[in-house]
């Protein structure tokens, strides 16, 4: 059994309680210290998805290492855009893990801290879907114009020709 996720630092015991909502949730949870970038809560979804087996994994290391692999704050890092009780909604793909994400941030405030929480949606099913579609989209578009040529032609051999050329494009 996956061991349950809790806030790192121990100053922020009481924001735990209210964090735990997110555990079971399918979607990702995480909290970081908007000052600091450290990460203060991993839901266990976020968890495994990022490979990190308890809490204390996670002991003073930050958001932009532990989700991106990088040494410094991500140039996509929206922290100063975040307002309390607004949530900016945007999608990413994320190449350290291979998936594509829904995510919805907000900045909210504990003990006199400002944290980003972010709530993400893997989307990469769907969005393989959308890709696959708009390839056979594509494909469809041009065996319509090769279609469209090929009729116009009166010898029966040009015409195939012309499908084919479309059809190897």
């Amino acid at each position: 059994k996956p061991q349950e996720s809790k806030i790192i630092s121990p100053a922020w015991s009481m924001v735990q309680r209210e964090w735990t909502f997110f555990e079971k949730a399918k979607e990702l949870a995480h909290v970081s210290d908007m000052d600091s970038y450290e990460v203060l809560y991993m839901n266990q979804k976020a968890m495994e998805t990022y490979g990190i087996s308890s809490p204390e994994e996670l002991k003073g290391r930050k958001c932009y290492e532990v989700f991106y692999g990088n040494s410094s704050p991500c140039a996509m890092c929206n922290n100063e855009r975040l307002l309390e009780g607004e949530f900016i909604e945007w999608k990413y793909f994320n190449p350290t893990i291979n998936k594509h994400f829904l995510l919805m941030d907000t900045m909210t405030k504990k003990n006199g801290h400002r944290c980003h929480f972010e709530l993400a949606i893997d989307i990469s099913e769907n969005e393989a879907s959308r890709q696959t579609l708009s390839r056979h989209e594509s494909l469809e578009a041009c065996i319509n114009e090769g279609i469209r040529h090929a009729t116009c032609e009166p010898d029966p051999d040009k015409a195939i020709g012309i499908i084919l050329e479309y059809l190897g494009r």
